[in-house]
Formats: C-alpha cells, structure tokens, sequence
C-alpha cells in the first residue's frame, strides 16, 4: 500500500455544481480531464464529471467518475446492477464493502466489445444526495496490471461536500398504537392508518401515487402484532397466513414465493430477529402482473409482517425500485414500544 501511494496522484475534480466536488486515486503520469455542463442531467441518468486514462492509445484503460441525481430512495445496488445489465455488461461478482466509517457497492462485469473482452470494475455510493459511480474500464489482457489501480480508486474515492448526505429523499416517521410500534418510510410515500382487525394488532398502509395522485405505483402494509409464543404463530403459519390475505385481495401468486439469499438481500445482515425476505410475481385484480415482497420480523416488542406490491423491473423499473426500497426502509427502522420524540 505504501509503494502504491508514492506512485500516485490524488486528481481533483472541482465543479460549478454544489457537491458535485470530489477526488480520487490513480497513478502519477495518467490523464485527466472533467466534463461541465451537469445542469442538463436528467434524473437517473448516468453523467460523466471525470476521466483518467493510462495514456492516448486507443483502447487505453481508464477510470470515469459519473453521477445519477435520483430524486427517490432507491437501492444503490440494484439501480447499478440493472444499469449494467441493461448495457450488455455480465456480472461476475458484487458486494457491498465497508471502509472508513462508509459502504459502497463493488461489482465487476464483463462484456465484449469490438472483438475484445472488456473487464469493468464500477464502485457506486450515495452522496450529496446523488449516486456517485467509479467505473474502471480495461481490456482482460491489462487487467492485471491495473486491477490493484482499479481497486484503489474505488476505494479511496471521495466526494469533497456533503458526502454524509446518503439520502435521496427526506424520511418521515409514523407511529402506531396498539402494540405502539414506529418505522420511517420516504417522505414521497403516504401513510394510511388500517382499522385494526383484533384488539393485539395495528397497521398502516403505505402508498405511493404518481405525480397526479391518481395510480397507485406502490403499496406497503406494515402490520405489528403483540408477540406471540404458541405453535400457531410459527414462521410457516405466519407465511401462510399472509399469503391468505393477500388473496383475500384478489392478488393471485402465479409461482410459489421465493426466499431472497443473503447475496440478494444484503442489508436484511443487519436487522435482528429478520426472519426472510419472500418474492414471487403476482397478478392483480385488473389481471396486470405485479411482484410481491414479503417479509417477518420478530422482537421482543412485537411481530411484524411487511407486505409489498409494485410493479415488476420489466413493467417500470423505478416504481419497482422505489417499492424495494420502501420496503427496505420499513425494515430497518421498525421498532417496538418506542420511545417519545
């Protein structure tokens, strides 16, 4: 590590646009180069701020620094996974890393592309409000002698103002009684109290309109539950259970829900007493498909149950990704019994 940093540069990049300012690492003698113009941006696309390459040659390997403004809580992992997937990249490992107080998503890709194959190293973190991507770019024939390059610039990668700012959106927080219970829940969603169906249980209906407020795009039902010890309650019973009310709805599973694995649902890691994350695509009442995302939580306070429906990836990918995070987002904060303020 030492040897790497006497033989780098930290290249600076600093922009007309507030918090767009950031550096990274790369080696003494590549080119550097910025791009203006970021007032332009469309929400969710991907723009260029930055670029370094080894050298001129054509087909040289470089690193670009791009941003997404996403005016929405979306997953940052699954907004960078389908953006290369989209694009033709096949993606050969991904995780999520820690370093220095902050996470970031690492995943690599390959592709062929003009009778090459390419290797692709992109590093994707929320900051100042945006997502910031570090994509390294090389032909499979230098990636060994710029894979630790890559590495680096990744990981040492900064954003110079308001990098603590992760959140897309402001988040709000809704309290229930009866069991008491709290979450947090994107400011663009809108709560609705459900009337409670026993005297041990509350819930709340969140959904998520579209900028008329005439489609629903997105529902979440968090339901709390004073806890409950006897065999009947059992994760399978809970399941099952909830599979019956949402058919009560005339939403119709068209396959048998399907547990999501650690490597695809990496933040559950960190919620104690998650009991797993369920999808399967459903059909709706209108005969339209949608996916369900299902999920239990256990504490000593209470036993929750998250019921999502949005649209699937194929139909629209940001309703769909705005719906996961919600769902995320839910899970997270769900709290028992919680205190005042």
């Amino acid at each position: 590590m030492a040897n790497r940093a006497r033989g780098a540069v930290v290249a600076a990049f600093e922009a007309p646009v507030p918090g767009l300012a950031h550096h990274l690492m790369v080696p003494k003698g590549w080119l550097f180069s910025q791009t203006q113009g970021r007032q332009r941006a469309q929400p969710f696309e991907a723009t260029e701020l930055s670029v370094t390459t080894r050298d001129s040659a054509p087909n040289s390997p470089s690193i670009t620094v791009a941003v997404r403004d996403v005016p929405f809580e979306v997953p940052v992992d699954a907004l960078t996974t389908r953006a290369l997937t989209e694009d033709g990249w096949t993606i050969e490992r991904a995780r999520w890393v820690s370093a220095g107080g902050a996470s970031y998503f690492d995943v690599t890709a390959v592709k062929a592309l003009g009778g090459l194959e390419w290797v692709r190293r992109t590093t994707a973190r929320a900051a100042a409000g945006r997502v910031f991507e570090v994509n390294a770019l090389g032909k499979r024939g230098d990636w060994d002698a710029v894979k630790e390059i890559f590495w680096a610039a990744g990981a040492q990668f900064e954003v110079q103002k308001d990098a603590g700012q992760t959140r897309m959106e402001g988040w709000r927080r809704y309290e229930g009684q009866a069991p008491a219970f709290a979450l947090a829940y994107p400011e663009s969603w809108q709560p609705e109290v459900v009337p409670a169906p026993a005297t041990d249980t509350a819930a709340v209906n969140l959904r998520l309109m579209d900028p008329l407020g005439k489609v629903l795009l997105g529902y979440l039902q968090i339901q709390a539950q004073v806890p409950v010890t006897d065999d009947s309650h059992a994760f399978e019973g809970q399941l099952d259970r909830a599979l019956e009310k949402i058919r009560r709805q005339d939403i119709l599973p068209i396959e048998t829900p399907r547990r999501l694995s650690e490597a695809e649902d990496p933040r559950a890691l960190a919620v104690p007493g998650w009991l797993g994350t369920f999808v399967a695509d459903v059909q709706t009442p209108d005969g339209g498909s949608a996916q369900l995302r299902l999920g239990f939580l256990d504490q000593p306070d209470a036993q929750f149950q998250i019921i999502g429906i949005s649209p699937t990836l194929e139909d629209d990918p940001i309703a769909a990704l705005r719906g996961q995070r919600a769902f995320e987002i839910a899970r997270q904060t769900l709290q028992g019994a919680p205190s005042g303020g």
